[in-house]
């Protein structure tokens, strides 16, 4: 399956780094100095990521059509006088256009919602995923109160969340 993927610049406190993320599978995403290394860490991890699901059930993501084709870059927008002459007086400071001080804005908004959204859908998976390692935890320490030998297989990482098979 082929998923969209958005690839943008980040700033950090080492300066600006690259993010790939697939909007559709959330928690798969990369970094990286350079788009190229963001790109392929993205990928890496999205074929893990669905691997997990698979793994564990989870029903996997169908991608989602996100032609650009169907969109102009045009959109009308209208506001107040006074927001007007804020935008302006703002745009003026930065010695840019209106237009390019909203595009800059909107885009600034979008990529922190699209965080908090990430961050969102991951602590929602975080939680339903925590219950399976409490599971395999307590198998493991109940064999261990058994004196029991233990076995542990790990397997990987699913939103932070080892896995492993117990074999007791």
């Amino acid at each position: 399956m082929e998923y969209p993927i958005n690839l943008y610049q980040i700033e950090t406190t080492d300066g600006l780094e690259w993010t790939a993320e697939f909007p559709d599978v959330p928690g798969a995403f990369g970094g990286g100095k350079t788009s190229e290394e963001a790109l392929a860490d993205a990928n890496a991890n999205l074929k893990v990521h669905l691997e997990m699901m698979k793994k564990f059930g989870d029903p996997i993501p169908e991608p989602t059509d996100v032609s650009i084709n169907s969109y102009s870059g045009k959109l009308a927008f209208r506001t107040t006088k006074s927001t007007h002459k804020n935008l302006a007086m703002m745009a003026e400071k930065e010695g840019v256009s209106i237009n390019a001080y909203l595009n800059e804005a909107v885009v600034e908004k979008l990529q922190k919602d699209r965080f908090e959204n990430i961050f969102d859908k991951m602590m929602d998976s975080f939680n339903r995923n925590t219950s399976r390692f409490i599971d395999f935890q307590n198998t493991i320490i109940n064999q261990q109160k058994k004196n029991n030998y233990v076995q542990v297989k790990l397997t990987g990482t699913y939103n932070g969340i080892i896995g492993g098979q117990c074999n007791a």
